[in-house]
């Protein structure tokens, strides 16, 4: 992906850098900006933040400037065609300069300042966080149930419970390393077998299942 000159993130001493990754559109940018501001204005979170798009995807460009003016904001630009839409946000955590990692969706709403988990004893013990989806094997409509065959494909074993929201998730791309090229895999491979087969519905089940 390109990457303007004043898009380099500086590293302080040896901590690992840490920040917020967002993939916008045009439809969500207005969004994205709100809850930006809410970060910012409200919560005082200080966290770097890369807004990541397709070339030519944002419309309201002002808006996009305007956001560009804190110096901690970057808008990364990725070509690959393999990863639109919803696969975006593997990519964008793949590629990202961040060493750790919040994702989250444009139209996720914090109601303080998320900072704080990434010293959570979750996030700590583990290099990552998930949180839980709204839906459960008995009641769901992405068919991620017992009888998929994406278990047996994969090779791993099913678990009931409910499903993940992949709208807010906390990576250690150094701890998760194996994951995140599994994750790519899938990503580069998802319309050749994944999506026709209806294996999984999107990114929220790609991360479920690395």
């Amino acid at each position: 992906p390109s990457r303007a000159k004043n898009d380099e993130i500086q590293t302080v001493g040896s901590s690992p850098k840490r920040g917020i990754v967002m993939a916008i559109y045009e439809d969500v940018l207005v969004s994205a900006y709100a809850v930006i501001q809410l970060l910012r204005q409200q919560y005082h979170c200080t966290l770097p933040i890369e807004l990541w798009s397709k070339p030519g995807e944002i419309q309201t460009v002002d808006l996009l400037q305007e956001l560009l003016k804190d110096p901690t904001i970057h808008h990364r630009v990725f070509s690959d065609p393999l990863f639109a839409g919803f696969l975006s946000k593997p990519y964008s955590i793949f590629y990202s300069s961040f060493d750790q990692i919040l994702l989250l969706d444009a139209d996720n709403v914090p109601v303080q300042d998320p900072t704080y988990l990434f010293e959570t004893p979750e996030f700590q013990d583990t290099g990552a966080m998930f949180f839980p989806d709204y839906w459960h094997p008995h009641n769901t409509v992405f068919h991620m149930t017992a009888d998929s065959l994406v278990w047996e494909l994969l090779g791993i074993p099913f678990v009931e419970e409910l499903e993940m929201e992949s709208g807010q998730i906390l990576i250690d791309k150094q701890r998760s390393e194996q994951a995140l090229n599994r994750l790519m895999f899938l990503g580069r491979t998802y319309d050749t077998w994944i999506g026709p087969l209806r294996l999984a519905w999107g990114d929220k089940d790609l991360f479920r299942v690395v």
